[in-house]
């Protein structure tokens, strides 16, 4: 019915509202300005703020190997649905939609979990599914199976990312939130073309289905190693658990 240029077309003018949203905002100036430090100052000093809060230091490398093994594996969608599950553009459309659905679905949920359980457990467990639903993928040889992995895979994804950007944004220092927020978006962004590489390259020396299997075998060791060493991120406090995160970190 339409064609793929008419879709790169919708995507552009939606990008309209969000740079009319931005353009809309109206900041206040402070009336006396902190002295300006220079730019690798800062940077500087927000690598030793996550350096210095080690828990920091342990989330952010969760969510640097989570996209590089894991979120880098959407480049090889293509691949298994056309190799491998033997479906046109219309099943990996689907594949992409409800990877997207499952994102969408998973970021007001961590709230919700949040007042039920703290963001340490949801990280680890989120870690250790997007795992297995990543190796579940690339065992999988049936469609709607393949589906509903990929749902899961999109889920736990954004549920590990979003619960880890809530940790650090809600415990950072004031002045160095800005900082600790650009490393979060700088691995998570960063890591994910360059590991597209790693997958593209290990899927044409093996297959598709072998990089896909290696990226969910290396995201289920690091949620499996952060529930065998839970005192690597017990600094990271819930909001919604004060009392209860607070004990933990004294014991």
């Amino acid at each position: 019915m339409w064609s793929a240029s008419t879709a790169f077309y919708v995507n552009a003018v939606s990008f309209l509202f969000v740079i009319a949203a931005i353009l809309a905002v109206r900041t206040r100036t402070p009336s006396s300005p902190a002295p300006p430090e220079g730019m690798f100052r800062h940077i500087g000093a927000g690598f030793r703020h996550v350096w210095t809060n080690r828990y920091m230091f342990w989330l952010l490398a969760l969510v640097a190997l989570a996209s590089f093994f894991g979120f880098s594996n959407l480049v090889l969608m293509p691949a298994m649905t056309k190799d491998i599950l033997k479906r046109g553009a219309g099943g990996y459309a689907w594949m992409l939609g409800l990877f997207g659905l499952g994102a969408a679905i998973a970021a007001p949920l961590v709230t919700y979990l949040d007042r039920k359980f703290n963001e340490r457990g949801v990280i680890k467990l989120s870690a250790v599914s997007l795992g297995l639903f990543l190796i579940g993928f690339s065992l999988s040889r049936t469609y709607w199976l393949t589906l509903v992995l990929v749902f899961g895979f999109g889920a736990s994804f954004m549920m590990m990312s979003s619960a880890t950007n809530a940790v650090l944004q809600g415990n950072s220092e004031r002045v160095m939130r800005g900082r600790v927020t650009s490393i979060y978006v700088m691995l998570l962004v960063g890591a994910y073309p360059v590991g597209g590489q790693l997958m593209g390259y290990v899927s044409d020396v093996r297959s598709a289905p072998f990089a896909i299997l290696l990226g969910g075998c290396v995201c289920l060791a690091a949620g499996l190693f952060l529930m065998a060493f839970p005192g690597l991120i017990m600094g990271a406090v819930s909001y919604f658990h004060p009392d209860e995160d607070k004990a933990a970190t004294e014991t």
